[in-house]
């Protein structure tokens, strides 16, 4: 099981690292691994834990994803 999360400016200002640590600390769970890439104006995160399998359904539709539970 794994997810992604993060904070991407689309009009190119400069990303607040402070505000991505606040949603990174939120989104990180025990037993979860993480890496964290980030550049001058996004920040993105992967958690996964591969000990767990998906417990949520995927909708897709053209090129977006929802996950649903």
């Amino acid at each position: 099981m794994g997810f992604i999360y993060g904070i991407v400016n689309f009009d190119g200002a400069k990303a607040q690292l402070h505000d991505f640590d606040k949603l990174s600390g939120a989104m990180k769970s025990d037993g979860f691994d993480h890496q964290v890439f980030s550049g001058d104006f996004y920040s993105i995160g992967y958690c996964w834990n591969s000990q767990r399998g998906a417990n949520a359904e995927i909708i897709k539709f053209r090129h977006l994803g929802i996950k649903h539970k």
